[in-house]
């Protein structure tokens, strides 16, 4: 400093004076924290505890969220008691909607069923004849068999008929027809010739 002149040596001195200063307020600062350096490492243990255990909470929070967002989905419904019950009781479904049979064809007959629905037939045709019908005097000769009645009259037709169930309102219908025409002699055809129509 001595080669300095009076005013830069006073700054030096003053920089120096205010460096000094501010190294012993740390040291200070240092020496009082090293004092109470348990306390505040407990103080920031204590700190970060809270902290940790805010985070838990909060995410607690938001699982329990999720769950009750998520969780419907999840859920398996109710057992079919009634089902159940009435499959092991009588081991079948019995609650089916009728609609659905309607959707579903029916089982095919057997020959014992085929055979006694003929014999109905039959005699829903006998007692029809013999209650409602009045038949022309060349029909009288006729058969029933099948569930069908038969009429033949020589040169003319033969016809098949049958009813569609037991009310004595319901129409024959005309199972087969075959018309018998003869060509008279010297007509388009050869003589004797006879025509099916079915």
């Amino acid at each position: 400093l001595p080669s300095m002149s009076d005013v830069e040596r006073k700054r030096q001195i003053l920089n120096f004076a205010t460096f000094a200063r501010k190294q012993f307020l740390k040291l200070s600062v240092l020496v009082k924290w090293a004092e109470n350096a348990n306390d505040i490492q407990m103080c920031q243990n204590i700190m970060a505890h809270l902290a940790n255990q805010n985070k838990i909470f909060q995410d607690t929070s938001d699982y329990l969220h999720k769950i009750h967002v998520e969780l419907p989905a999840a859920r398996t419904r109710n057992y079919d008691v009634k089902t159940a019950v009435d499959v092991l009781t009588t081991g079948t479904y019995q609650r089916m909607p009728t609609k659905i049979k309607d959707m579903v064809p029916p089982a095919c007959l057997t020959d014992e069923e085929v055979l006694e629905t003929f014999q109905k037939m039959n005699d829903v045709i006998r007692v029809r004849l013999l209650t409602t019908e009045v038949l022309p005097s060349p029909m009288l000769d006729h058969r029933i068999e099948n569930g069908r009645i038969y009429f033949s009259i020589e040169n003319e037709f033969k016809v098949s008929l049958t009813l569609m169930g037991p009310s004595n309102a319901r129409q024959w219908w005309i199972v087969s027809l075959d018309v018998l025409v003869q060509t008279a002699e010297g007509g388009g055809g050869a003589a004797g010739e006879r025509i099916y129509i079915e």
